[in-house]
């Protein structure tokens, strides 16, 4: 039987660890603390997977379930979420590493000017 956002909202949390189960292989782990993380549980290459789609409320049952339909779609391409995940948050932290080396780079430029020959080496 598929979660309801009630359901999920009056879950208490117990002693240990506790996981609802929506279907498709997504699940919500439920931590003593209260906290709330989506998980999909899924196979590839013969292996037993399991991928962090987020943390609930920051991410709704709907949202949720697209992220399932999405993953599924890369596993349907023969392509592991996991993979695909870690890739793309690599590409943001190069991303972001480039901006910040051509704004570094900017900015020496500006202030190289004002500078000794040996300070703006140094620096």
């Amino acid at each position: 039987m598929p979660l309801t956002d009630t359901q999920i909202k009056q879950v208490k949390p117990g002693n240990k660890d506790q996981w609802l189960t929506d279907g498709q292989g997504l699940r919500l782990l439920i931590k003593p603390t209260g906290a709330k993380y989506w998980r999909l549980k899924y196979r590839f290459q013969k292996k037993q997977k399991t991928l962090a789609l987020g943390v609930y409320p920051s991410i709704t049952l709907k949202q949720a379930r697209q992220k399932v339909a999405e993953a599924k779609q890369l596993l349907a391409e023969g392509r592991d979420p996991s993979t695909q995940k870690q890739l793309e948050k690599y590409q943001a932290r190069v991303n972001v590493e480039h901006c910040f080396a051509i704004v570094a780079k900017e900015w020496w430029n500006h202030q190289k000017g004002t500078w000794t020959e040996d300070h703006a080496r140094r620096v």
